[in-house]
């Protein structure tokens, strides 16, 4: 009786239990229990892929933080050259003073900067008028009924009554009043003491009135008063009493003075002769300071189309004629939205980086998922074993999952920050340190601010870990026992042929960008912001499919050598070989990730590389030469009795290059002429280089992206055929491959272009890929612009201009045809690398009587270039992202191989119980793993080099520096222009060699742990 109550009373139990495990009211407390309990054996490895999680939350907010950080930086220096002293100028005129209508338009204008940029602001809006030069005439104290003409100028500048009074030091005297009857001014002393007069003077200013006919009809002689002498008050935006030329003289006072005094002498002609107006209109400026310091790299777009804004609203409210006219923002507004187009194209090889990084990463967070899953498996089956439920242990490790994922989401956008800070502070200059000089309230706003970052890369993370422990919470002992004796059944992706979905999406890809390409459907501009996204899923998806389809034949490829390792002596082979094909899964997996991590860091070094020779290659081809520049005084010769035109000509190039042949640290001087033709059948332009081809091989930097022959060989032929230019009237010209096809021409084709005087003929004797420097004098030659080019010929000086000459004054005398020689307008220099030698250069050829204006440095440029922000961008970025995942696949190999070699320390215990020694053993796992790693390296050096090749030419990016006038389209046409090169760095190879150094330490580390265990301890029973 008594054990029927106690079977009852279970029964009960038993009953209540599995009513509350069915309403789920004890099915989390148990599963986070599981959770934690496990947490204790599985710690480490749970480290691990929390450190991977980690790293690619980390990773993937710190690459667009970095990029706005750079971006940010390379905005406000784009907007300081825009500004002034970080202020917005806007400048007008008024020919009738009004100090009404000025007022009028300054709330306008108040308004305008409000409305559009009033976000940006950092203070008030600020007014001055500027007079123009008004003839001075002087008044003595002493002398009063006498009046002396000077021949002096004098400026009247105003400034604001209050804030003038704090940014000026009054030397001696007082400030002019603003309310004075008397117009009242403040100079400099040196000014005071040049016109002879001191505090109390009077000086007297004329200023005239004309009618509608440009006719003056009024005279009026204002005397000016001088009450103060100030020092040059050079922190007053527009106060500038510099001496601008001898004789003019600047003088201070009050904008209300000035408004007052003019305003009543304009109403006074305005009522004597109406329509009356200042002969020189007065200047009306308007200056607002912009908080350039505050402005991040997400806001660019915002405050150029606030400033685009202002730009209009300026021009159509603050204008009212003709009181104010001619009211606009100063500075080019098309300067920064190249800017802002050079950061949008940039973004580009920015969003493929971190794609890469996040693939590969959240790959790696999946291996260790099932390696996790793997280690836990025998405790997994035992649980099943002992009624554990499915949801029980699923739930358990799911909960470690989204803990990694949570802590990786809380830590990983601040770490993001730090370690974009670190780096910057490191690598950034002082003054540009600001943009991550944060406090720690700002850090952890910016963190929060990449939560659309973080979230996502989380949650792909603890998918991933799901996903890989999805199927183990369905194994018992059973199946496990089973698994590990058989192949297991095939893996989704290979019933589903996902590697040859993939290989039609690259075939599909290639003909589409092929297509777009070779027709010209995309110009140049389209190209890079469209085709080159589009021609991005080709090569991604040609990498899957090569890599899925090398996983469909790896398992074939191990059965095919464990047979002919069957059919050999050895012992050490034939098992190694056998056992990679019995379970080739986790082999698989970790071919792939050291692939990848392979294939990554190649393709990040090539970039790399590429990147950097783009700067040296882009700078050569924009200046030309080590120096470039425009001549602005040609010599001119004296006319030879009996000299030839041939003659003339060449003394002419030699007078020309003989001073600067003659400076300190120049190797070799060319000069020559530049010019457009058009051609005669649509009226396009192609640009002339006319080049003494004597020296010009000297000096002009030519490469194998130019042209395949070298430049010497390509000007012999053009010094060859000399004679027949003079006596045929046919000039032989180099082609670049744009004109080529625009006319459609042949070697040795005859062809005409159109000058100012006419048609010359050229012969076609080379073709080329293109001349140096062209891009830098023409927009895209794709556009309907009628004054873009399209190509570029390049001739003999000498021959061309004496061709020309007697073509079209119809002799050969100079007397006559001198008048028709074009005049040498640009000067091509090759130095020394001296530092003194070259910084004396600079100085020649900035200023005197060898100026060249503008002047291209190919070094200043390639630094200018190199502290970009798009160029620091990239290489940071490469920077940040490369190295991570390589040393995560390390380390992923690395505990692979040791959970391997841990779960199999019984069979090696059992082969040394057999009778096999350590050296067996020891070939058995080298070749195990050595080949993994030979397979993963020449693998991934394969797909690495082939991402390389196709991707890279399509990820350089490079600007170009404005020196001269740049259209917009430039920044498009230098992506392409020089054809961008496929660097591999000698750096590649270390990368490599430590690469193999650390694989080799892996399998070293793996034989001793294989070797240590005594064969007595590794077999004995377990519990089960």
């Amino acid at each position: 009786m008594k054990y029927q109550v106690d079977d009852t009373r279970k029964d009960n139990m038993r009953e209540k239990r599995d009513s509350r495990a069915r309403s789920g009211s004890a099915f989390i407390p148990p599963t986070i229990t599981l959770a934690f309990w496990q947490l204790r054996l599985t710690w480490r490895l749970l480290l691990i892929e929390g450190v991977g999680v980690m790293a690619a939350v980390t990773l993937v907010c710190a690459i667009p933080f970095y990029s706005q950080a750079t971006m940010a930086i390379g905005f406000r220096g784009a907007l300081n050259n825009f500004l002034t002293r970080s202020t917005l100028l806007m400048q007008g005129s008024t020919p009738q003073v009004s100090s009404l209508v000025i007022d009028q338009s300054t709330q306008q204008i108040q308004q305008a900067v409000q409305h559009d940029i009033g976000t940006y602001s950092a203070g008030t809006l600020q007014f001055s008028l500027h007079t123009s030069l008004f003839p001075l005439l002087t008044h003595s104290d002493d002398t009063r009924s006498s009046i002396t003409q000077k021949n002096l100028e004098l400026q009247l500048q105003g400034y604001d009554s209050s804030a003038g009074m704090k940014q000026i030091t009054l030397v001696r005297g007082r400030f002019p009043q603003p309310d004075s009857t008397a117009l009242e001014i403040l100079l400099t002393p040196q000014s005071a003491s040049q016109l002879h007069v001191q505090v109390g003077s009077t000086l007297v200013a004329t200023t005239q009135f004309v009618n509608g006919l440009a006719m003056v009809v009024a005279t009026y002689h204002i005397p000016v008063q001088v009450v103060g002498l100030v020092d040059a008050p050079a922190v007053n935006l527009f106060i500038q009493p510099v001496k601008v030329t001898s004789g003019v003289y600047s003088g201070f006072t009050t904008n209300e003075q000035l408004l007052t005094t003019f305003g009543n002498i304009c109403n006074l002609a305005q009522a004597k002769y109406n329509g009356a107006m200042l002969v020189d209109p007065f200047n009306l400026l308007w200056a607002y300071h912009v908080d350039t310091a505050h402005i991040v790299a997400d806001q660019t777009d915002g405050f150029l189309a606030g400033l685009t804004a202002l730009t209009t609203d300026v021009a159509n409210q603050a204008n009212h004629a003709p009181q104010v006219q001619d009211v606009q923002v100063q500075g080019q507004v098309n300067a920064l939205a190249q800017y802002v187009n050079q950061s949008q194209v940039v973004q580009l090889p920015i969003t493929v980086l971190t794609l890469q990084v996040l693939a590969l990463l959240i790959f790696f967070v999946a291996v260790m998922a099932e390696l996790l899953v793997e280690y836990q498996a025998n405790a997994i089956a035992l649980l099943h074993s002992r009624g554990a439920s499915e949801e029980q242990v699923f739930g358990a490790l799911v909960t470690q999952s989204i803990l990694i994922g949570c802590c990786a989401l809380l830590i990983g956008p601040v770490l993001a920050v730090e370690m974009v800070r670190f780096v910057m502070l490191h690598t950034f200059s002082s003054s540009e340190q600001s943009v991550v000089n944060l406090s720690l309230a700002q850090v952890w706003q910016i963190a929060f601010s990449l939560r659309w970052f973080a979230f996502p890369t989380a949650g792909a993370a603890v998918l991933s870990m799901i996903i890989a422990i999805r199927r183990a919470t369905y194994t018992d002992m059973l199946t496990l026992r089973r698994e590990q004796g058989r192949i297991v059944q095939k893996p989704l992706w290979q019933r589903l042929y996902l590697d040859v979905f993939a290989a039609c999406i690259v075939f599909i890809g290639y003909i589409i960008s092929t297509y777009a390409t070779r027709t010209g459907l995309l110009n140049q501009q389209a190209s890079i912001l469209i085709g080159a996204p589009l021609a991005q899923i080709a090569p991604v998806f040609l990498v899957i499919a090569v890599l899925l389809a090398f996983l469909r034949i790896f398992p074939l490829i191990l059965r095919a050598g464990a047979w002919l390792a069957l059919k050999g002596r050895g012992a050490a082979s034939m098992l190694a070989l056998a056992q990679l094909a019995r379970s080739p899964g986790q082999i698989m997996r970790l071919t792939l990730l050291l692939t990848l991590a392979t294939a990554f860091i190649i393709f990040s070094q090539v970039l790399s590389a590429s990147q950097e020779e783009r700067v040296s290659d882009v700078a050569s081809f924009q200046a030309g030469a080590d120096f470039r520049g425009t001549i602005n005084t040609p010599v001119q010769l004296q006319q030879g009795k009996r000299e030839t035109l041939i003659d003339y000509a060449s003394r002419l190039v030699a007078a020309q290059e003989t001073p600067y042949r003659h400076l300190a640290g120049v190797k070799a001087v060319s000069a020559s002429y530049t010019s457009q033709l058009s051609t005669p059948t649509d009226g396009s332009n192609v640009a002339l280089y006319a080049v003494d081809a004597s020296t010009f091989a000297q000096t002009a930097i030519w490469t194998a992206q130019n042209g395949e022959q070298p430049l010497s060989s390509l000007l012999a032929m053009l010094v060859a055929r000399r004679q027949d230019a003079y006596f045929h009237n046919l000039q032989p010209a180099i082609v670049d491959a744009a004109a080529w096809n625009k006319l459609d021409l042949s070697p040795g084709e005859i062809f005409g272009l159109n000058t100012s005087a006419g048609m010359v003929a050229f012969e076609a004797v080379a073709q080329v890929q293109n001349i140096p420097t062209l891009f830098d004098d023409s927009s895209n030659a794709a556009t309907s612009d009628p004054s873009a080019l399209s190509g570029a010929i390049l001739v003999d000086y000498q021959s061309f201009v004496v061709n020309y000459a007697q073509q079209f004054a119809f002799a050969d005398q100079l007397n006559t045809a001198t008048s028709h020689l074009s005049p040498l307008d640009t000067i091509w220099l090759k130095t020394t690398d001296n530092p003194a030698q070259l910084a004396h250069i600079r100085a020649t050829l900035s200023t005197g009587k060898l100026q060249l204006n503008p002047l291209y440095d190919r070094r200043t440029i390639i630094a200018q270039l190199q502290q970009q922000s798009t160029q620091r961008d990239i290489v940071g970025i490469i920077a940040l992202g490369a190295t991570v995942p390589l040393l995560l696949a390390v380390a992923g190999n690395l505990i692979a191989s040791w959970l391997n070699a841990r779960n199999r320390r019984a069979m090696f215990a059992l082969l040394r119980a057999l009778g096999s020694v350590q050296r067996q053993l020891a070939t058995m796992l080298a070749l195990e793993l050595g080949f993994i790693y030979v397979t993963a390296l020449c693998l991934g050096c394969a797909l690495g080099l082939v991402l390389a090749f196709v991707t890279v030419p399509l990820l350089v990016f490079t600007n170009i520096v404005s020196i001269g006038t740049n259209g917009d389209t430039d920044l498009f046409l230098a992506q392409n222009i020089p054809a961008v090169r496929i660097i591999i760095p000698s750096s590649l190879a270390m990368v490599l060699g430590v690469l193999a150094v650390l694989c080799l330490c892996v399998l070293l580390w793996m034989i001793y742990l294989v070797s240590r265990p005594s064969i007595s301890q590794t077999l004995r029973l377990n519990e089960d």
